[in-house]
């Protein structure tokens, strides 16, 4: 049985092609690129693209484009939305050039009246998947796809609610931060996640946090169970991408890639 292959998340403050090498040299499948400022801005990676691209074909498996989970594309304000939709598309671009298939929007982050009115909220959702619409149809003619990751309940789209964005995007694909699921409501909810948008699942993010906030810690460091994240995966016959999203030092990234290997060894 084919098995999940596992990347490393560049971190958008550090020189994008150093970081792809890193990955490289620490034996990950393939590099996660964070189009993201200050190092990561679509310009930037427009610009280096040619070094980017040569540092990439080090790796057999596809490079993956990760977002800011600022972006908001839900916005009241059109000329607001408007704005973002473009950095966006212009993402998308950055994306195709380096080859990236798939791209991710963070499911979003409600402020103010939109978090407590119930009409308001509602609002902003409609406007979420008005903007996913068109960013889907604007990847689809790049050969991105655009998926949704979910994001912790704490101003974020809860479940149902993300479900619903799902359900709204013709060809939107479903991401799960295993991570944010469970500062959501635990490895229940990380299983929830998982079970429900399987068919739809096309990328996950590894990370361990202690359950009040996501700490982006190695895997260890908290208190997640990804043996039984590993054992679900095996029974969901999963075998697409898995980044571990960890910022706290490279030592914790490659103690986390042997630790999911390890897990992985002895489930499958």
């Amino acid at each position: 049985m084919d098995r999940p292959v596992y990347g490393m998340m560049t971190n958008p403050s550090r020189n994008v092609v150093e970081e792809i090498r890193a990955a490289s040299r620490m034996g990950f499948d393939y590099a996660e690129i964070n189009i993201e400022i200050p190092c990561g801005h679509p310009d930037i990676l427009k610009r280096e693209r040619l070094a980017i691209l040569k540092a990439l074909k080090k790796f057999e498996h596809p490079p993956v484009a990760h977002t800011a989970y600022w972006f908001d594309l839900c916005s009241d304000y059109e000329e607001v939305r408007q704005a973002w939709l473009s950095v966006a598309m212009k993402s998308v671009d950055a994306a195709s050039l380096l080859g990236c298939g798939i791209m991710n929007i963070h499911a979003p982050i409600l402020r103010s009246a939109y978090v407590y009115v119930d009409a308001f909220r509602k609002r902003a959702l409609r406007n979420m998947v008005r903007s996913l619409r068109e960013l889907v149809r604007y990847a689809s003619g790049r050969d991105v796809a655009i998926m949704l990751e979910n994001m912790p309940d704490l101003g974020g789209v809860r479940f149902k609610e993300f479900s619903c964005i799902l359900d709204g995007v013709p060809g939107l694909m479903a991401h799960v931060d295993t991570a944010h699921a469970f500062v959501e409501g635990g490895m229940p909810m990380v299983s929830r996640y998982l079970r429900t948008f399987q068919e739809r699942l096309v990328h996950i993010h590894f990370s361990d946090n202690m359950g009040l906030e996501d700490e982006h810690l190695g895997i260890g460091q908290g208190v997640m169970d990804y043996a039984r994240v590993m054992r679900l995966l095996k029974r969901m016959r999963y075998d697409r991408t898995i980044t571990l999203e960890i910022y706290s030092s490279m030592k914790d990234l490659r103690d986390s890639l042997r630790i999911v290997r390890a897990i992985e060894e002895g489930i499958w």
